[in-house]
Order: structure tokens, then C-alpha cells, then sequence
């Protein structure tokens, strides 16, 4: 979820960073946040969500697809500029 989605919740910054204080919420990056109960493990979700139209690629995509048992150290992703 982002900043703007929080506010129209009634979620300001103070809310957002007592949510993160508690273990309620975790931040992803700068004004994007998920929740931590709700998180199922799969980094790929919150990729697809940040970067829609980015195209797994390299180890990322070998694991993804299950060409390779190990998971990789960081995500590759391409995407059109």
C-alpha cells in the first residue's frame, strides 16, 4: 500500500510510523508499505506490484520458474524506459 492509500484510511504520518513501531506494517521503500500478517513470504507479489510491467530475468527468473533450487541473493528484474 502507499502513502496516499494510508491517507485516505485516515492513516497520517504519525499513525504510519506507530503502525511501523509496533510491527503492524513494514516498510518497502520510500512511501510504500505492506502489512506483516498478511505478508505470505513471496517477495515476487510485492515486486510485480512496485514494477508491473518489469520482466523477471537471470537467476530470479531461474528460480522463479523453477529451473533452480537456489534462491537468488537479490531480484533481477528488466524494465522498458
Amino acid at each position: 500500500m502507499t502513502t496516499a492509500e494510508l491517507d485516505s484510511y485516515k492513516l497520517y504520518y504519525a499513525d504510519i510510523q506507530k503502525l511501523l513501531d509496533e510491527g503492524l506494517i513494514e516498510k518497502i521503500k520510500w512511501g510504500y508499505y505492506h502489512w506483516v500478517d498478511s505478508f505470505d513470504g513471496q517477495e515476487v507479489k510485492i515486486i510485480n506490484r512496485l514494477f508491473p510491467d518489469a520482466v523477471l530475468c537471470m537467476e530470479t527468473a531461474l528460480f522463479y520458474y523453477q529451473y533452480s533450487d537456489r534462491n537468488p541473493a537479490e531480484w533481477n528484474i528488466t524494465v522498458d524506459e
